[in-house]
C-alpha cells in the first residue's frame, strides 16, 4: 500500500499511526485507553485537592476498583454534620469518555438553613465538574432517580422543576435532605445548564423518551392547576412504561461535542 494511501485512511478513519499499523488486542487497548481518565495516583490526588478547595474541612475517603475506573468516595464533615457519598466510575459511552456520578448524597439533618445547603450542594457539584474538566474527559452525567413524593403520597416521581417556596413546603414534610436528595440534584444542575438526557439522546440509554418529554411538558401547561396536581396527573403518563419508573435518569453536560473518543468507540465496539 502507498504512504499516501495509507495517510488518505488514516484522514478518513481520523486514527493515528500505530492504530493502522500495530496489532492490538483490542479489549486490552479499550481498557488502556482509560488509565489517563482512571483514579489513579495523579487523578485521585487531584481530586483531593479540589475537594479541600471547597471545603477543608471535609475527610476523603476513596476505593478504586475494576482496573481504577469506578471508585466509592466518602466524604465527612463533622463540623456541618455532613455525609457525602457516591459512587463515580468513568467508562466509554457513545459520546466518548464519560465521568458518570451515581448515588450522590449529601446528607444533612437540616442544621443548614436551605440556602445555605442549597449553595453547599451547588458548590460540591461545582468541584466534580471542575475536576472532569481537568481530567479532560469528553462528558459528564449525574443520575437521578426516583424520589418518595410527601405530597403525592406513596408514588415515587421523578423530579421536576420547583421554585423555593414549593420545595420548601416538601422539605417541612421530611426529617432530613437526604429524603429528597435528587430534587436538590435535579433543580442545581439544571441551573448549571446540564441538559436533560433526552435533549442529547443518542438512542442507547432509553427507548421511551417521547413519553418523558410528554410528561415534563405536561408541567408546563395549566398553570391555574397547583404544581402537585399537575404531577399527579403526570404519572398517569408513566404507568405503563416500567422502565420509565424504575430506571435512573442522568443530566448531562457535554465538555466535547467533536471528541475524537466517539470515533474510537465505534470501532471498538464494533471489533469486540
Amino acid at each position: 500500500m502507498k504512504l499516501t494511501t495509507i495517510r488518505t485512511l488514516m484522514d478518513a478513519l481520523e486514527g493515528n499511526w500505530d492504530e493502522l499499523i500495530i496489532s492490538h488486542n483490542k479489549d486490552k487497548y479499550f481498557w488502556e485507553c482509560l488509565i489517563p481518565y482512571s483514579f489513579n495516583k495523579e487523578n485521585i490526588d487531584l481530586l483531593r485537592d479540589k475537594v479541600y478547595e471547597n471545603d477543608p474541612n471535609l475527610s476523603f475517603n476513596i476505593q478504586p476498583y475494576s482496573n481504577n475506573c469506578k471508585a466509592n468516595l466518602t466524604l465527612e464533615n463533622k463540623n456541618l454534620n455532613i455525609v457525602i457519598d457516591m459512587n463515580i466510575s468513568v467508562f466509554w459511552t457513545k459520546r466518548g469518555i464519560t465521568l458518570t456520578i451515581v448515588d450522590l448524597n449529601i446528607i444533612n439533618n437540616k442544621e443548614l438553613a436551605l440556602s445555605k445547603y442549597k449553595k453547599y450542594y451547588k458548590n460540591f457539584l461545582c468541584t466534580l465538574e471542575s475536576y472532569a474538566r481537568h481530567i479532560n474527559v469528553d462528558v459528564i452525567r449525574f443520575n437521578i432517580r426516583p424520589y418518595l413524593n410527601p405530597v403525592v403520597k406513596n408514588e415515587f416521581i421523578i423530579p421536576i422543576e420547583m421554585d423555593d417556596d414549593e420545595l420548601k413546603e416538601i422539605v417541612q414534610m421530611v426529617d432530613n435532605y437526604g429524603e429528597i436528595n435528587s430534587i436538590f440534584k435535579w433543580i442545581i444542575l439544571l441551573s448549571l445548564k446540564y441538559h436533560k438526557f433526552y435533549d442529547v439522546f443518542d438512542g442507547s440509554e432509553y427507548y421511551k423518551t417521547e413519553i418523558y418529554k410528554k410528561a415534563d411538558n405536561y408541567l408546563l401547561k395549566d398553570k391555574d392547576i397547583p404544581i402537585y396536581g399537575r404531577e399527579r396527573k403526570r404519572q398517569k403518563l408513566y404507568k405503563n412504561s416500567f422502565e420509565l419508573i424504575m430506571n435512573d435518569r442522568y443530566l448531562y453536560k457535554v465538555f466535547n461535542e467533536n471528541s475524537k473518543n466517539r470515533i474510537i468507540y465505534k470501532r471498538l465496539s464494533a471489533f469486540m
